[in-house]
């Protein structure tokens, strides 16, 4: 194995053993038992098929804005806001949805995805615009 990749396997070992440990101080805070709630988790998320199923559906949009991120480092920019931008976006197309829906399905879908598209990409052009400003 590499040096590089050794260090790396290190690296997230050690972020996942501090992060575990910062959530086993902070339920002993509360007065929480940390193997109770542990237990908990695992058993009611990973145990069962609902709560599979509802992992995945509400980890699936971050994971699609993870990738976008990858894009963006891939090519040297930085972009922190994305989860801002997908909340615009989902926010911007409940409202277009509501307010829209006489239309038919058909056009209330490409108007709700239009104007989706348009909000999440104007709040992606804000810090886009300031970095540009900076140069």
């Amino acid at each position: 194995m590499k040096l590089k990749t050794k260090i790396n396997l290190l690296s997230v070992s050690l972020s996942f053993l501090v992060t575990v440990a910062i959530i086993f101080i902070l339920l002993l805070l509360i007065n929480k038992n940390p193997i109770e709630v542990f237990s908990l988790i695992f058993s009611e998320v990973f145990a069962s098929g609902y709560g599979i199923g509802q992992t995945l559906f509400k980890a699936t949009p971050l994971i699609i804005c993870g990738c976008g991120l990858a894009v963006c480092f891939h090519a040297s920019l930085f972009n922190i806001g994305a989860e801002g931008q997908l909340n615009a976006g989902s926010f911007t197309i409940a409202l277009v949805a509501i307010y829209a829906g006489d239309l038919p399905f058909p056009v209330m879908f490409l108007l709700c995805l239009l104007c989706g598209f348009i909000v999440s990409g104007i709040t992606g052009l804000i810090p886009a615009y300031i970095k540009i400003k900076k140069m």
